[in-house]
């Protein structure tokens, strides 16, 4: 009799926008009926296409054909070619034509308008190969451009592909840190403009278009703006990172050798003016960590509805819903407290936020992106060894019907106003007392049991509260095959 051998059944993910109840949760808090009726049919198609063949297929080339230098022309002349894959490409007409940036600017929402972009970003970002980096820092790029150069700013918040910039941003040297006093790359008036000359060792999207640098004057560190499609040879890229998490991804170190640059600003006022990109670019962080913690929970989770142990689903045993329970009442709090400061950012744009509001965005935005950050990275952990040894199998993961799930960035979410281990873990603490009042007025707003139940079990991780594990999972563990 001949043998069969046993072959694990595939799962499948489903729609990223329905099968969300934490992003359905912020949707119906922040947004009005109106809202959620005029952009409801829009984010279901992207939760479509997030899981798509084709997305998730262009997702895995741009992995697979990372991005590399030619630093010789056929005739051996000195080039810096940066070469990267058709995948990275197709990201950038994804993102244009889907308007992931532009949608922030067309202020069709009003001061929900944010909101409504940062779902749509929370949605595709897993299926975009890293792609949010460069798009952050346009969006972050497009706030500043907005009233320096309009030109600019109508290219980085274009639905055309072909029109489309994006953005990088210039600011770590081979000394890192926040002290700036040893600054190299120094920027020198010629009478007609500026040229930058110096080393860059860290530059993410190196095929942007353009990108915001910080560079030495005699009145400080200023910042300047740098068209890298006129800065022909002035740049040389002296080797790409191998950066954890982020291979399609196009990471620099940068040698700049008199590169024409714009001053943007007052000169010595650099590192308050980039500041706006960087609160951009932290909520950006801290939305894309905690939608990497929804994919990789959506991962085990259609996972476990197919594995079978003895006589039940994976998902049917107590000590696996245990887990799961434990990873969506995490997931929940850290969706309630991104689209929190999201909305907060919303209303400071509109110029519709209170005083207090003000500063809560202000004080918030480092802090979420640091505290969401570590919390979704230790999450995406706890999800791959809720796969058991599948989870550690990166072809399993890259299979077009269960995307890869990067924490990228986990490692570069410094608090700026907690510098020292114990003021680190004060702010911790005020993150999860945040989180646990949203959690709760969510609950009585949106008159949600499930909600209530997750904000018992956040406040207190060994209290069940009244309801079961597989009562919040929504698990029968009575059924059988």
């Amino acid at each position: 009799m001949k043998h069969t051998p046993f072959i694990q059944q595939g799962f499948a993910l489903a729609n990223q926008y329905d099968a969300d109840d934490s992003l359905q949760q912020v949707l119906n808090l922040y947004l009005s009926p109106d809202v959620r009726a005029a952009t409801e049919k829009d984010m279901r198609a992207l939760g479509a296409l997030a899981v798509s063949r084709e997305q998730l297929e262009h997702c895995a080339e741009a992995e697979r054909n990372q991005p590399y230098v030619e630093h010789y022309d056929t005739f051996g002349n000195k080039t810096s070619k940066l070469v990267t894959s058709a995948g990275w490409k197709y990201m950038k007409k994804v993102a244009a034509e889907q308007g992931l940036v532009s949608v922030g600017y067309e202020n069709a929402y009003g001061d929900k308008t944010r909101v409504v972009q940062f779902a749509r970003l929370y949605i595709m970002n897993c299926s975009m190969a890293t792609f949010l980096c460069p798009l952050a820092m346009a969006d972050g790029a497009a706030r500043i451009m907005k009233d320096f150069d309009r030109d600019i700013y109508d290219r980085l918040i274009s639905r055309n592909p072909e029109e489309m910039w994006t953005s990088g941003q210039w600011m770590t040297e081979r000394s890192g840190g926040s002290d700036l006093s040893n600054y190299e790359t120094v920027a020198v008036h010629d009478g007609t403009g500026y040229r930058l000359t110096g080393f860059k060792w860290f530059s993410s999207a190196t095929d942007a278009n353009m990108s915001l640098a910080l560079a030495k004057t005699q009145e400080g560190i200023s910042l300047f703006l740098v068209d890298l499609e006129a800065a022909g040879s002035s740049i040389q890229i002296a080797r790409l990172k191998n950066k954890l998490g982020t291979h399609a991804l196009p990471t620099a170190e940068l040698e700049l050798n008199g590169v024409p640059a714009r001053l943007i600003g007052q000169a010595g006022r650099g590192v308050k003016a980039i500041s706006t990109i960087l609160n951009i670019t932290r909520i950006y962080t801290a939305v894309t960590a905690c939608s990497g913690l929804r994919r990789a929970y959506g991962i085990v989770k259609a996972y476990s509805e197919v594995r079978m142990i003895k006589d039940k689903k994976l998902i049917q045993k107590p000590l696996h819903q245990r887990t799961m329970t434990q990873l969506l009442v995490t997931l929940t709090a850290l969706t309630h407290l991104s689209f929190y400061v999201t909305a907060l950012l919303g209303k400071d744009e509109a110029g519709t936020a209170s005083p207090e509001e003000r500063i809560l965005l202000r004080c918030l935005t480092p802090l979420a992106k640091a505290f969401v950050s570590k919390k979704s990275h230790l999450g995406v952990g706890e999800c791959c060894e809720a796969m058991g040894g599948l989870g550690y199998i990166e072809t399993a993961l890259k299979d077009p019907a269960s995307r890869k799930v990067l924490a990228e960035r986990f490692n570069m979410a410094p608090i700026s106003i907690a510098e020292e281990a114990d003021l680190k873990d004060v702010m911790f603490d005020v993150a999860h007392g945040v989180c646990a009042t949203l959690l709760t007025e969510a609950a009585v707003t949106l008159k949600d049991d499930r909600l209530q139940e997750m904000a018992i079990r956040w406040n207190s991780p060994r209290n069940r509260g009244e309801r079961s594990d597989a009562w919040l999972l929504g698990v029968d563990n009575s059924a059988r095959l």
